[in-house]
């Protein structure tokens, strides 16, 4: 994608440049990982899931989450090296591969230029917990830029949906917010037995009070959060009220 490109879609989408040119290089390292011998072996999650598979629309976002399966930390860092480390791809100049401090899993950082001249980096998260509770399923990649159909081994949405809701008690990110108000919106099914088997993974039971005790702490870093991922971000104490009278119903 080039700068005249970047500049226009960025005024067309009100979204920023960098953010328009990261979401692009996320389009192109996973049609990569598509045609490596990882596909099987990283199962796709996450906010950025939500957005190169199931909705177009979505937020933007700036990492890939994963869960791997059938292959060891040390295996997964290899072939992403291999694939990545001093590649240009397309149009993306991919530099080295770091390793990230992290207190679970594998968490990987590679830093990229593109028609921006300007390094951006793009993390990823790799969980190796056995803790998937419905079968992945492969596919087909949004072709939002033309790059050619690709697909990738991803968790089921239901399931994406009750990873959502539970880290709204592990940690305190708008986006894990706004994402359970954006799929509740889009009518996506909460599957009580999925979220349960979630939560008790961690020892803990689906506590709508205590949900919604949570949600308050969301509040603070609201806007500086989303901004850079939404054309118009949507008002917190409505988004959290419908939310929490969700759960309530649940």
């Amino acid at each position: 994608m080039d700068a005249k490109t970047l500049k226009s879609q960025s005024a067309k989408q009100g979204i920023p440049q960098a953010t328009l040119e990261k979401d692009y290089a996320l389009s192109i390292v996973l049609k990569e990982i598509s045609q490596s011998n990882l596909k099987n072996k990283l199962i796709f999650k996450g906010g950025t899931a939500i957005k190169k598979i199931y909705f177009a629309n979505a937020r933007f976002s700036e990492d890939l989450d994963f869960t791997a399966r059938n292959a060891t930390q040390e295996e997964i860092e290899s072939a992403l090296r291999a694939i990545f480390e001093n590649k240009r791809i397309t149009d993306i100049n991919f530099f080295r591969l770091s390793k990230e401090k992290t207190t679970a899993g594998l968490r990987l950082a590679i830093k990229f230029t593109s028609a921006l001249n300007h390094p951006q980096s793009i993390r990823f998260d790799i969980s190796f917990r056995d803790n998937i509770v419905l079968k992945p399923v492969e596919i087909e990649v949004i072709d939002t830029y033309s790059l050619g159909k690709s697909s990738a081994m991803v968790l089921h949405l239901e399931e994406i949906f009750a990873e959502k809701i539970q880290a709204l008690l592990t940690r305190t990110v708008a986006r894990d917010l706004y994402d359970t108000w954006y799929l509740l919106k889009n009518n996506v099914k909460l599957d009580r037995q999925t979220i349960n088997k979630k939560f008790g993974f961690y020892k803990e039971e689906f506590d709508s009070d205590k949900l919604e005790s949570k949600i308050t702490g969301f509040q603070v870093n609201w806007d500086r959060d989303l901004q850079q991922f939404l054309k118009q971000v949507p008002d917190y104490e409505a988004t959290a009220k419908e939310v929490t009278e969700w759960l309530k119903s649940a």
